[in-house]
């Protein structure tokens, strides 16, 4: 018995976004207007192939098709020599196609329209405002302190740590009343989309964490005695503020710190992995200037200049005091939640998380990347090497970020299951190391 023929066929290239599909039933191609000068399929000259470099708002093909007839279109390709654009031109040739113009289109397949096209497709927390053009980025939100804070540590950095921040383009009052300031727009890539999406070799990886290494060591050369900063404590930005945002969550989710959890096959209770991961969370703490929020999302990597950008520093303490200094592990802890936590992997949803909150039981895993492993490796023994962070204190920093985190992501329940999960997967890993 022969398959049923195909009614209709929709193809839309993995490189380009349209801000909505066309709606029409029939044969319909999209089209968008473009002053760049790549070689896409105009909609003139019967499809032809042709340079749009001296062309000015040129209608070209961008990547949206729906055909009627799917059986003549792989036709027309194979008798092309697979040649797409050209099947399509002769499938035109034979059937009526309507031409759709789309508002916006998001190309990502050559590198100059990926960051135009990146600068326009920004995703941002709900209480943030990001307006990006091709020159800056402005930066406002509701949280008018948390703006403020921002700013002020770009004003207030020493002149050696500016070499690896954006230039900072001065603050304001908007016309609604809410602060702003502003930074000029670098054309790059955030390390969490390296990370997650691309396969970036390990030695270009020990290169940009040794820039991040650097920029640590650049903030540590200024230490301070202000009043402000003795309250930068090191049981104020761990246990403190764990305690005090997982009493929040547990709250809302209805559960006790004494209540037990089957972990993956493993009994454990937030206050026993709270209780045995204090005694490996830094003693001391010795106030320098501190980015605050250094994971791999804050941090631009330039592959031109080798060298890495530092954006949304915290600028401020946990009292709400707006400064630049902080504990001078806190920036370690905050990179190593990218690296060892793998908190980009849980944001871009590769993850499995299943929680039966009756039967408090959890079965949860990340991918394993031999990759990974091995720059996790290489990480753990840089922090070592050169702050004298040990890995039973990276660890156990590690499960206390992820714990106080958690109200923060009460907007996606999935991903904030996922980071409840991943810091009994922390401590774990922990406990391996202890034995």
């Amino acid at each position: 018995m022969s398959p049923s023929p195909i009614n209709s066929l929709h193809i839309l290239f993995g490189d380009t976004l349209l801000s909505g599909l066309p709606t029409a039933k029939k044969d319909v191609i999209s089209i968008a207007k473009t002053k760049n000068n790549y070689t896409w399929a105009s909609i003139e000259d019967d499809f032809a192939i042709r340079d749009l470099s001296n062309s000015s708002g040129h209608s070209v093909i961008c990547g949206y098709f729906h055909f009627s007839r799917p059986n003549q279109l792989i036709r027309n390709i194979t008798l092309e020599r697979w040649d797409f654009i050209n099947g399509v031109r002769e499938y035109c040739k034979e059937t009526s196609v309507e031409f759709s113009e789309t508002e916006k289109w998001f190309d990502f397949g050559h590198i100059n329209s990926y960051f135009q096209s990146k600068a326009n497709f920004t995703t941002q927390r709900s209480f943030n405002e990001l307006e990006i053009t091709s020159r800056f980025v402005k930066k406002s939100s509701s949280n008018q302190n948390k703006i403020k804070a921002e700013s002020n540590w770009f004003k207030n950095i020493p002149e050696d740590i500016r070499f690896y921040t954006p230039h900072y383009l001065g603050d304001g009052i908007d016309s609604n009343g809410s602060f702003y300031y502003k930074l000029e727009y670098l054309y790059n890539l955030a390390l969490n989309e390296l990370y997650v999406f691309a396969d970036t070799p390990n030695v270009v990886w020990s290169e940009i964490l040794n820039h991040c290494f650097d920029f640590i060591e650049a903030c540590y050369k200024y230490h301070s005695s202000s009043p402000i900063s003795s309250q930068l404590d090191t049981n104020s930005l761990f246990a403190e503020k764990t305690n005090e945002r997982l009493s929040v969550y547990m709250t809302n989710k209805g559960f006790s710190i004494d209540d037990q959890w089957d972990f993956n096959g493993q009994h454990l209770s937030i206050k026993e992995v709270l209780s045995d991961c204090h005694p490996y969370l830094p003693k001391t703490s010795s106030p320098t200037v501190m980015h605050g929020d250094l994971c791999f999302s804050n941090i631009i990597y330039d592959f031109r200049t080798n060298c890495i950008k530092v954006i949304d520093p915290r600028g401020i303490d946990h009292k709400g005091n707006i400064t630049i200094e902080g504990d001078e592990k806190y920036d370690i802890s905050k990179l190593a939640h990218s690296i060892i936590g793998l908190y980009d992997y849980i944001i871009a949803g590769y993850h499995t998380t299943s929680i039966n909150w009756l039967e408090r039981k959890i079965s949860f895993s990340m991918p394993s990347m031999v990759k990974h492993t091995q720059l996790q490796e290489f990480f753990i023994k840089s922090v070592e090497d050169r702050f004298g962070v040990l890995p039973l204190s990276l660890y156990a920093m590690q499960v206390h970020l992820f714990l106080s985190m958690l109200p923060l992501h009460d907007d996606d329940k999935a991903r904030q299951d996922a980071l409840f999960s991943n810091a009994f997967r922390l401590y774990t890993l922990m406990k391996g190391i202890e034995s």
